[in-house]
């Protein structure tokens, strides 16, 4: 009894990796028709576990456009990109076929310019100019590819 139970166990984990080969064959095979379209569609996806996730996560439900919270969009303090995340995050882009003008970095929940508090006041202001400063940085890195 204990070996037909391990085997369908086992047969409904080969079941399920197939399940999750198929969708990422497809996902693959529907960002690459849905690009050369002038319609943009797509969905706030989630980065959970890392900023490269976003781009796996767009190419599963088909989009050719997406938008991602730069960081936790509930906190005010997040820990600094690493450098092994951007740069899979580029290689994920690069071999689903997004560029950066079809990905919109979301602010964070929290700011709040017109807040009367001077401590919100002071952490909305930081966090609009850290979202400047990123938005720069995209900036500048596009001209240099032009």
């Amino acid at each position: 009894m204990a070996k037909l139970e391990k085997t369908a166990v086992v047969e409904a984990a080969i079941v399920e990796i197939e399940v999750v080969e198929e969708k990422e064959t497809k996902s693959t095979q529907t960002t690459a028709q849905t690009q050369a379209s002038p319609w943009k569609v797509g969905a706030h996806v989630s980065a959970a576990g890392g900023v490269e996730n976003a781009v796996t996560n767009a190419a599963a439900i088909g989009a050719n456009a997406f938008a991602l919270f730069v960081k936790s969009q509930r906190k005010w303090n997040a820990p600094p990109l690493k450098q092994e995340n951007a740069d899979a995050f580029k290689a994920r882009m690069k071999e689903y076929g997004y560029t950066s003008d079809v990905v919109l970095p979301h602010g964070n929940y929290l700011v709040n310019l017109g807040n009367p508090a001077n401590t919100y006041a002071y952490f909305s202001s930081y966090l609009t100019i850290y979202y400047a400063q990123k938005l720069i940085e995209v900036c500048r890195e596009k001209q240099e590819k032009s």
